[in-house]
């Protein structure tokens, strides 16, 4: 059936109507909007009961691209998957932040790096956001030590890529620097709570959330350029 959409009223009201239906295959368009769609949908059939659904994605931008291409004609390409790309990023910036001294009263410099930061168009500096992403990588390792819990740089690197999301991966710039701005004050914000906390975790998933917006923003601009600005010499 046809959805004609990206919402799940369709598909919820054809299954009202036909009980006997079990398994759903969703074959939504292959870029960013259908890839989100899926997901929300599965979500919302399994909460219904459904527990066969699966997805199935066009070689190209929709199944009727593909027919397309099978016919000789140039078809709409598949939206990027920029999952691969983020991921080698993720390893770069901490492969820097390995080698780089701890400097002392890190939070400190953090907050102060964070405020010299331009976060606006046409402002924002990359070198400056690199130095603030390798900085953060240092405090939440920081925060194993001081948890006195085992941490490890291949421990962050796998909580940091299993935060990004390629669907949620949206945004013009001034969006992105908006989102660095609003984790950064939610970041500090587990730091104003007076109570000790002896779970690193509680401190090093909203550091590493503003890692993530950053790299991201780094991925988008480099697009954006069409050249690479996100590891600096």
């Amino acid at each position: 059936m046809a959805l004609c959409s990206v919402s799940e009223k369709a598909i919820l009201h054809r299954l009202k109507v036909n009980p006997r239906l079990k398994k759903i295959v969703l074959c939504l368009d292959h870029d960013n909007a259908g890839r989100a769609a899926c997901a929300r949908m599965t979500e919302i059939l399994k909460e219904q009961g459904y527990t066969d659904v699966q997805t199935l994605h066009s070689k190209n931008k929709d199944w009727g691209e593909d027919t397309k291409e099978n016919h000789g004609v140039a078809p709409i390409r598949a939206e990027a998957d920029d999952t691969e790309a983020i991921c080698k990023l993720c390893r770069e910036y901490i492969s820097m932040a390995k080698y780089e001294k701890k400097p002392p009263q890190l939070l400190t410099k953090v907050n102060a790096v964070a405020s010299s930061i331009q976060f606006k168009i046409p402002t924002v500096n990359e070198k400056q956001i690199d130095t603030f992403i390798v900085l953060l990588l240092l405090l939440s390792m920081d925060e194993y030590r001081k948890c006195l819990q085992d941490g490890s740089w291949e421990e962050i690197y796998r909580k940091l890529t299993g935060m990004y999301v390629s669907y949620a991966d949206n945004g013009n710039t001034e969006m992105r620097l908006r989102q660095i701005c609003s984790d950064v004050r939610e970041m500090n914000q587990v730091y104003d709570i007076p109570s000790m906390f002896n779970d690193a975790d509680i401190f090093v998933k909203p550091i590493l959330k503003v890692v993530m917006d950053c790299i991201r923003l780094i991925h988008h601009m480099e697009g954006r350029e069409g050249n690479a600005i996100g590891i600096k010499s």
